[in-house]
């Protein structure tokens, strides 16, 4: 995956858990849109809580069930890269 950012996405940095991929042809204000329709159908909470690494952190709530996702747009700003998180990253890096 090419990030604009690459060392805030590192696999050792904490709280990180799963890098899903890129969709192409979204930004990743038009890729939340999708994911809150989507994600509140199933009864989940889609909150944006911060930015990061030029794009979004979201909280993903339901029940007891918290976690983040970060969609931020890939190098050549034709995608976005969504990464899945336990805790939301911070820019502390």
């Amino acid at each position: 995956m090419n990030f604009s950012q690459p060392e805030k996405f590192a696999a050792s940095i904490s709280g990180l858990k799963k890098t899903i991929g890129t969709v192409v042809g979204k930004n990743p204000q038009e890729l939340a849109l999708i994911l809150k329709k989507q994600l509140e159908a199933k009864g989940f909470e889609l909150s944006q809580i911060n930015t990061y690494a030029d794009g979004f952190i979201y909280e993903v709530k339901k029940a007891q069930f918290s976690e983040y996702i970060t969609l931020t747009p890939d190098l050549e700003k034709i995608g976005t890269i969504i990464i899945l998180w336990v805790n939301p990253p911070t820019d502390s890096i």
